[in-house]
């Protein structure tokens, strides 16, 4: 009894269940919906919307007609036509349209603001063009970032487009020189229509790197001289600043070259033609220099003629000064031996080791000469237990260095250290020369005074090299190459120099005190 009571009530309770799932299935129909609009987007998906995008130069040239385009905006995905409004700042009137040509009639910064309006949706893009009237580029080897700067804003203040190419001064102008000529190569569109061209740089440079540029164009040039203005600023030696430009216009032939100070910067860029840049200059009293056909050395110079045809035949300067360098170095390792009474490793080792100073750097360049002594200490000691003899033992070390010199570029190339190993190897190597003269000394005087005499080379190379490193030395020298006979005539004074050294005078000074008191 009691189990077919509990049979009766499980069976109202299903009756009772059927039709309530009947009226669920009523309210909520499963039918195949369009749910686009209603379903949430998935995951990494946005739902489309109203997106405006300015396509444009940034960069306008002066009364140019230039196009400013909308097809790369974003559109709602409704039959709803978008109208396309354009604002300019310079004008009240918009244009309409979803490509419109603008003509700027006014030189600096412009506000673009394009809005899309697509039924009750409507989107606003904004943007900023910059108008120019001239474009200007500057090679530069100064780190002197907030100035350029402001230099920049003053020349957009004039309407001037003004591009800096910067190749920060190196320990040594060669690498410096390197680094700019490929710098330039890059901006070659640029230059292509460019008004002007400004070179600050220490030395010449900037001018030099971009004569080699020039030279390297070939017969298919591009360029057009005539109609750019070429502008050395200097703040050196003007006289001198203007033989070194001189030696760039016998090689390209520009209408002229114009060499002045920093001053004229500003109205340089106040001026669009050469006549009222010239008579800014002479208002202001800023001090120039025109360069052209008839500011060309006499033939009696015959060595500077000589320089120029060399330099227009696409030799390096850098290659020319370490030429005209050499002589002077020779002298400074001449007056060190026979006045001063230090004696390096003869006259030769100094000597390159302060032209490869030059082309290395002041601290790469002793540290390869310390990295030398080092192998060259410990490779014979090792080799002593061989009993080798002494030609095939030093070719073997030498040969040891200059492998050992992987390692050294490996190191260069990993922390990206600015050096240009193809004109680095072979000082490097010629370096390596000194562990010859190293293990000579070594064996006939020991050890002592073979390190005293490579502190003595480096003292005489380095003080050779913070000599023709001088900027003002270095242009002296470019400027006015006849020059190397001083020192030429001043080896032949000390050939014939018979008195005490000054090593002498401290080493002899208790004998020298004795005679005075004698007398």
């Amino acid at each position: 009894m009691k189990t077919i009571r509990i049979y009766a009530t499980l069976a109202i309770i299903i009756a009772g269940m059927l039709p309530m799932c009947a009226r669920a299935d009523e309210l909520v129909p499963i039918q195949p919906q369009d749910t686009t609009a209603e379903q949430p987007a998935t995951l990494g998906e946005q739902p489309a919307e109203l997106a405006a995008k300015i396509t444009s130069e940034d960069y306008i040239l002066y009364e140019k007609k230039s196009l400013f385009d909308a097809s790369e905006s974003t559109l709602l995905p409704s039959d709803s036509q978008p109208t396309y409004r354009w604002e300019f700042s310079d004008v009240p009137t918009p244009q309409f349209g979803k490509e419109v040509i603008r003509e700027f009639k006014q030189t600096g910064i412009h506000r673009v603001t394009l809005t899309i309006q697509q039924g009750d949706v409507s989107d606003t893009a904004s943007k900023e063009v910059f108008v120019y009237d001239q474009k200007v580029l500057m090679i530069t080897d100064k780190n002197l970032a907030k100035e350029f700067k402001l230099i920049v804003n003053q020349a957009a203040n004039d309407g001037v487009l003004l591009k800096v190419v910067s190749a920060v001064e190196e320990e040594t102008g060669f690498l410096t020189e390197e680094k700019l000529v490929p710098l330039i190569g890059e901006e070659a569109e640029f230059i292509r229509d460019t008004d002007g061209l400004i070179f600050y740089t220490n030395a010449s440079r900037g001018l030099q790197a971009f004569t080699r540029y020039w030279q390297g164009l070939g017969s298919d040039k591009t360029i057009n001289l005539d109609s750019i203005q070429l502008v050395v600023v200097t703040e050196q030696n003007m006289s001198i600043a203007a033989d070194l430009a001189q030696q760039s216009y016998e090689v390209m032939k520009p209408k002229n070259i114009i060499v002045t100070r920093t001053e004229a910067l500003n109205p340089l860029f106040e001026t669009k033609n050469y006549n009222e840049f010239v008579t800014k200059l002479d208002d202001r009293a800023i001090e120039y220099r025109i360069v052209d056909a008839r500011s060309g050395k006499s033939d009696a110079f015959f060595l500077s003629r000589a320089i120029t045809t060399f330099i227009a035949k696409g030799i390096p300067t850098n290659t020319i000064y370490l030429l005209l360098a050499f002589p002077f170095i020779a002298f400074v390792v001449t007056f060190f031996r026979q006045v001063i009474g230090l004696s390096a490793f003869g006259i030769y080792t100094p000597t390159v080791t302060a032209l490869s100073l030059l082309i290395l750097g002041i601290y790469f360049g002793i540290g390869t000469l310390l990295i030398v002594v080092a192998v060259s200490y410990l490779l014979r000691m090792a080799l002593n237990k061989f009993k080798l003899l002494y030609i095939p033992k030093t070719s073997l070390i030498l040969s040891s260095i200059a492998l050992s010199f992987l390692g050294l570029i490996w190191f260069l190339a990993y922390y990206r250290v600015s050096l240009a190993i193809s004109l680095a190897i072979f000082p490097m190597l010629v370096m390596s020369t000194i562990s010859e003269k190293f293990l000579s000394a070594q064996s006939e005087e020991g050890l002592g005074e073979a390190l005293w005499g490579v502190v003595k080379t480096i003292l005489i190379a380095v003080v050779a090299y913070y000599l023709v490193v001088w900027t003002a030395f270095t242009n002296l020298i470019m400027s006015w190459p006849e020059l190397i006979v001083a020192p030429l005539l001043g080896i032949i004074l000390l050939g014939r120099f018979t008195g005490l050294r000054f090593t002498e005078y401290i080493r002899f000074r208790s004998l020298l005190k004795e005679k005075q008191i004698e007398e």
